[in-house]
C-alpha cells in the first residue's frame, strides 16, 4: 500500500525542509512544497495529495485560509493548518474551511505526528460516511416504497421517484416546502387530514406513526388508498434530526425500515470499530456517546455512563470545560489529560476534541476522541534513563581520561 501523500504549503523554505525530513522519518510520502496559495492549487492538481499542511500566513494574493477554502471545495483535500499565535478572527475564519486539524508553531515531533494521524482517521471516517451517504440515497432511490424525508422543521429534503409518481410532485418542485403541502391525506372516515407526522414525533416524542387506512390525494387530486408510516431519523449520537415518511403496502413498508435500520447500525459500527475512544457530550457535558473501545479502556458499559456527566472519566473536574472552551475558540483540539477508570486507575491520555454540530450547523454538544498513551510514556520515561545512564558513562570515561593524562 503506498503511502500517504502530503503537499507543504510554507513560505519559510528552513521550516518547510524541517516539516519534510520529519514527514518522511514517519513515513510519509512529501509531493512537494508550494509557498503561496496560487502555487499550492498548481500543486494539488498535479500532484493529488491526501493531505496538506497550510500555513495560515501566506505571501501572495490569497493567504493560507483563503487557499484551504479553494481547497476543500473544488478538490475535496484535506487541511491541517500551520500557524503561529493568531488572533480570534483569524480562528474563526479558519474554522468555516473545516480543517482536519491544527499545529502551533514551534511544534514537536510527536504533536506533529498525532495531529497527521488524526487527521487521516477523520478523513477515513469521513470518506466511509460519504460512501454509506451515497448507498442510503441510492437505496431509497430504487426501492419500490414511496418516500419522502424532511428536516426537524418538517421541510421535506427528499422525495425517491416512488413518492414522486404517487403525488404527483417532483422533487425538484418541493424541496424546502412544507410535508401537508405535498402529502395530503384523508383517514377512514373521509376527513382531511390536518396532523402533522413530524409534529406528532418530535413535539410529541412519538416514535412511529401508523396508519393503515388512509387516502392519499395527489397533485391531480386523483384519491389513491394507501398504509403509511412516519418515522424518526436518527444520526449517528442517536439525536432525531428528521422524520421519513413511508407509503404503499405493510410488507414493503417493513422492508424500508430495515434498510434505514441497517443505515443507522452501519454508522453506529463505524464508530464502534475504532481503536479510539470516542466520547461525546451534549452542552450540559452529560455524555451522549461512548464507544466500544472506551467501554474497554474506561471499565464501564454504554449504558452506565450514558447520561452521567463527563467529569466522571477526569481526575481533574475543571478538566472537560477548560477543553471545551479551547474547542469553542479554535474549532478543534489536541490535548494531553488525565483520565481516570472505573476501578479509580489514573492512566494519560491524547485527546482530540471538536464541536459536534447537528444537520442544521448548530451546536450541540462535544466529540472526543482519544488514545491511552501509558506505553508511549513509559518508553520515553526508559529512553530518558537510558540517556542518562549512556551520559553518565560518558561522563565518567572523560573524568578517567583526565586523570590519567595529569599522571
Amino acid at each position: 500500500m503506498a503511502n500517504p501523500k502530503i503537499l507543504i504549503v510554507e513560505d519559510d523554505n528552513i521550516i518547510a525542509k524541517d516539516i519534510q525530513k520529519r514527514l518522511s522519518n514517519f513515513g510519509y510520502d512529501v509531493v512537494g512544497f508550494a509557498s503561496t496559495g496560487e502555487e499550492a492549487v498548481k500543486k494539488v492538481i498535479a500532484t493529488s495529495p491526501d493531505l496538506v499542511l497550510m500555513d495560515v500566513r501566506l505571501k501572495g494574493e490569497k493567504d493560507g485560509i483563503e487557499t484551504a477554502s479553494v481547497l476543500r471545495s473544488q478538490h475535496g483535500i484535506a487541511v491541517v493548518y500551520l500557524s503561529d499565535d493568531v488572533d480570534t478572527d483569524t480562528l474563526k475564519r479558519a474554522s468555516k474551511t473545516e480543517p482536519f486539524g491544527y499545529i502551533l508553531k514551534p511544534f514537536d515531533e510527536r504533536e506533529l505526528r498525532t495531529t497527521i494521524e488524526m487527521a487521516f482517521y477523520r478523513k477515513e471516517l469521513e470518506r466511509r460516511f460519504k460512501e454509506n451517504e451515497t448507498w442510503y440515497g441510492t437505496t431509497l432511490r430504487s426501492i419500490g416504497e414511496a418516500v419522502i424525508s424532511t428536516d426537524a422543521k418538517g421541510s421535506i429534503k427528499f422525495m425517491n421517484t416512488a413518492a414522486e409518481n404517487l403525488t404527483g410532485w417532483k422533487m425538484n418542485e418541493v424541496l424546502g416546502e412544507d410535508l401537508l403541502k405535498i402529502f395530503r391525506t384523508k383517514d377512514k372516515f373521509a376527513k382531511l387530514s390536518s396532523i402533522n407526522p413530524v409534529d406528532q414525533i418530535l413535539k410529541n416524542k412519538i416514535t412511529a406513526v401508523l396508519k393503515y387506512h388512509a387516502t392519499l390525494i395527489s397533485r391531480e387530486g386523483k384519491e389513491l388508498p394507501i398504509e403509511e408510516s412516519a418515522s424518526p431519523i436518527k444520526d449517528e449520537l442517536g439525536n432525531t434530526v428528521g422524520v421519513v415518511l413511508v407509503f404503499q403496502d405493510v410488507s414493503e413498508r417493513k422492508r424500508v425500515q430495515e434498510a434505514l435500520k441497517t443505515s443507522q447500525d452501519y454508522a453506529q459500527s463505524i464508530i464502534d470499530s475504532s481503536m479510539d475512544m470516542v466520547v461525546a457530550v451534549d452542552l450540559e457535558r452529560h455524555i451522549i456517546e461512548f464507544n466500544k473501545a472506551a467501554e474497554r479502556t474506561f471499565g464501564y458499559k454504554k449504558e452506565e455512563v450514558i447520561g452521567k456527566h463527563i467529569n466522571i472519566l477526569y481526575t481533574d473536574p475543571d478538566a472537560g470545560i477548560r477543553v471545551n472552551k479551547q474547542v469553542d475558540e479554535l474549532g478543534r483540539e489536541v490535548t494531553e489529560v488525565l483520565n481516570k477508570k472505573k476501578n479509580g486507575e489514573v492512566f494519560p491520555s491524547l485527546l482530540l476534541s471538536s464541536v459536534l454540530k447537528n444537520s442544521l450547523g448548530e451546536k450541540i454538544g462535544y466529540m472526543g476522541m482519544s488514545r491511552d498513551i501509558t506505553e508511549m510514556k513509559r518508553a520515553e520515561e526508559r529512553l530518558k534513563t537510558a540517556q542518562e545512564y549512556a551520559q553518565s558513562i560518558i561522563s565518567s570515561s572523560l573524568d578517567m581520561i583526565i586523570a590519567v593524562d595529569k599522571n
